[in-house]
């Protein structure tokens, strides 16, 4: 870790381990504990680590001797939260903690307070900041260009994190992080496709309280916390509470290759990119421009454990060289890029015949490969696999019915793959399935519909997608409740392409409008569901079941496009226990400032894209905000008419009337009356008339 990075976000992790060892040591804190010795010394601890937060915030100077010290107080907190998991007999975990205090204490000797704490010369920290800049711009460029190695590794802030590298004690942690080895530099990750490498590999694996893909979650989290990766958002300044992609600094990417290197698990060339064709390895990456799978198989491959795709987008496969991947347990051939316009194509499709071979396959890529268009009875035979990834395969039509042979299989992704129309039926012998993304509702009788899912008690995640010609049975959505275990829900109400529609053109929509209005009618849900995401609603009222009472664990909720026009309590008078709320690309909707502190009250994170008016009158909301604080005052916001014209005489009784209807001020902009409109905050009003 960067010395330069210390600051708030690593010692606000550390505060929150000491927080979990507190609780596993002594369990949850009372009135009649605060007295005890132990709690008062951890009290004592989380005091000055908050002190020396604030310290730290306004430190911009950081030398050898105190990463020394950082790292040994990390080490040591650490092990007190290891002691405290185990329970060891005799631990001494008082003792841990005075350790703990010494490091502090050694810590602080080092770290006087500057001589104008709290005062900042913003001058001279932009010219810290640009020069520091520069330092490791001149850095890079000397490596690059002379390939000075030295320099890099023997920097203090490099030191410095390969102690904090070395203290972790878990081998599958290191290895997790030593895979971001193979990515070039300022790539950025998704989140999902990473997770499932490490699933595949074997380096995480289910709980008695987790599941494999939550543990992957934790793991991803901690190397964040740890700063060992970075959360990348597409919109900085509208930061997302959910990370679902990452980077790595080119500095700690250099070291990972480095270390990666040394314990074999993946071979490098000069230049930092991963070599294929090394036969000490049993990884290989597919990379632009390098020898690849087009080429005679290499002497290794049948002792190859992982195939990963790095950066060949044209995958001009040997018939040979998939059916001697007898041992591979890992082939990523598809997409794991942040940005969903990497493009990537197969060939010829017929060489993913060969995939029968592959009897150790546990996780399967083919995410965002174009011109597959079916996939292979064949795969019926992989009964070892266990995530199949056919997102964004655009030109994928069917999925074949031999895909219900796969009883070990726990995750499958079809989603955004515009033309395919229904599920084969044997989709509900998929016992172990836990995730199930781009499930399409079709015009078949002996398709998969939504009450044969009632089969598949460890679901977690389901994503739907109604399309045109869709036919259901009678109260078939009203099954949904049924799925104990699911905690995300998508449902998509839209229009599937077809391989017989001129392009640009659908058919009549008739029956599938009849459908989808249906669905919102009968639509339930499940009690444990904590996220929901509906799209394209095709219904101005919200579905009868939409209400607190039924979504009590609900900490997630997105709409996003349709005809929604409000959202409400469902007539109980009860409050939403919802955290994240997403209300986007809705033309029609009432947003009700007052009402939504009332009724969302834990709300801490509301984006908000909405356009309302008509034609003489445009009212638009686009909004992310952060915190609860940010919501309170956004609420407290109030439309006002600028620049209005001459009122009519009915104007006020029309407030009035809309105010008893509990409408707010917002119908009343929706209606308009040709009135410009802005919005204004209680101190800016005063400001305007003072």
């Amino acid at each position: 870790m960067s010395i330069q990075q210390i600051p708030e976000k690593p010692v606000a992790a550390l505060r929150k381990r000491l927080n979990q060892a507190i609780e596993l040591s002594v369990g949850p804190i009372d009135d009649s504990m605060k007295e005890d010795e132990l709690v008062l010394k951890f009290d004592t601890i989380v005091s000055k680590l908050q002190d020396l937060e604030k310290d730290l915030l306004l430190v911009k100077k950081w030398e050898y001797e105190l990463g020394g010290h950082f790292t040994e107080m990390r080490r040591q907190i650490y092990k007190t939260l290891t002691n405290a998991k185990n329970k060891a007999a005799g631990g001494d975990i008082m003792g841990d903690l005075l350790l703990v205090e010494e490091k502090i204490k050694e810590l602080n000797v080092v770290l006087p307070p500057p001589p104008d704490l709290g005062k900042t010369d913003q001058g001279s920290q932009g010219e810290s900041s640009q020069s520091q800049k520069d330092s490791e711009r001149k850095v890079l460029k000397e490596w690059k260009e002379e390939k000075v190695e030295k320099i890099i590794h023997e920097r203090p802030e490099m030191l410095n994190f390969q102690a904090s590298y070395d203290t972790i004690e878990k081998l599958e942690f290191k290895l997790c992080f030593l895979f971001f080895s193979v990515f070039p530099e300022n790539a950025k990750i998704k989140k999902r496709p990473l997770i499932y490498w490490w699933i595949g590999e074997g380096l995480i694996a289910a709980t008695a309280d987790k599941t494999a893909e939550e543990e992957g979650e934790s793991i991803f989290q901690e190397l964040i916390d740890l700063q060992f990766i970075e959360p990348y958002h597409e919109i900085p300044d509208k930061p997302s509470p959910d990370v679902n992609a990452c980077k790595m600094h080119p500095w700690l990417r250099h070291l990972a290759i480095s270390l990666a290197q040394d314990a074999k698990l993946f071979e490098f060339d000069s230049s930092g990119t991963p070599s294929y064709g090394n036969s000490r390895c049993r990884r290989e990456c597919l990379v632009l421009g390098g020898n690849n799978s087009s080429d005679p198989p290499s002497p290794n491959v049948e002792n190859l454990l992982t195939v990963f795709n790095v950066s060949e987008k044209y995958l001009a496969l040997n018939p040979d060289w998939l059916s001697q991947l007898k041992k591979v347990e890992v082939l990523q051939l598809g997409a794991w890029h942040y940005s969903p316009k990497h493009h990537i194509e197969v060939e010829k499709e017929e060489v993913l015949r060969g995939l029968r071979a592959l009897k150790h396959l546990k996780y399967l890529s083919l995410r965002g490969i174009s011109l597959i268009t079916t996939i292979p009875a064949s795969i019926g035979e992989l009964l070892s696999l266990e995530i199949l990834d056919l997102r964004r395969c655009h030109n994928l039509e069917e999925l074949p019915s031999e895909i219900g042979s796969l009883t070990r299989l726990t995750h499958l992704d079809v989603s955004d793959c515009p033309f395919i129309e229904s599920m084969p039926k044997e989709l509900q012998n998929l016992t172990d399935l836990q995730v199930l993304k781009g499930f399409v509702i079709g015009n078949s009788k002996t398709s998969c519909k939504i009450d044969d899912l009632a089969n598949l008690k460890e679901l977690r995640r389901l994503g739907i997608f109604i399309g045109n010609e869709a036919v259901a049975r009678e109260g078939e959505f009203t099954k949904l409740k049924d799925v104990e275990k699911l905690h995300s829900l998508t449902i998509w109400w839209g229009v599937k392409k077809s391989r017989e529609s001129p392009r640009g053109k659908f058919p009549e929509l008739s029956k599938a409008k009849s459908l989808k209005l249906a669905a919102m009618d009968s639509l339930t849900f499940p009690p444990s569901l904590e996220k929901l995401d509906l799209r394209g609603t095709p219904h101005a009222n919200p579905p009868k079941e939409l209400k607190p009472s039924t979504l009590q664990k609900l900490k997630k909720l997105y709409i996003r496009g349709g005809k929604l026009t409000r959202l409400d309590d469902g007539g109980t008078d009860q409050q939403w226990n919802v955290e994240i709320l997403r209300l986007k690309y809705l033309n029609d909707f009432r947003l009700n400032r007052q009402q939504l502190l009332l009724t969302f009250p834990r709300l801490g994170f509301l984006d908000v894209i909405c356009d309302k008016g008509e034609d003489d009158v445009k009212y638009k909301e686009d909004i992310v905000l952060k915190s609860r604080s940010e919501i309170e005052n956004y609420c407290k916001v109030k439309v006002v008419e600028k620049n209005a014209m001459p009122a009519e005489k009915h104007n006020s009784e029309e407030r009035k009337s809309l105010k008893k209807d509990n409408l707010g001020d917002e119908a009343l902009v929706k209606k308009g009356k040709g009135k410009k409109v802005a919005l204004k905050t209680e101190i800016e009003q005063q400001a305007s008339t003072s």
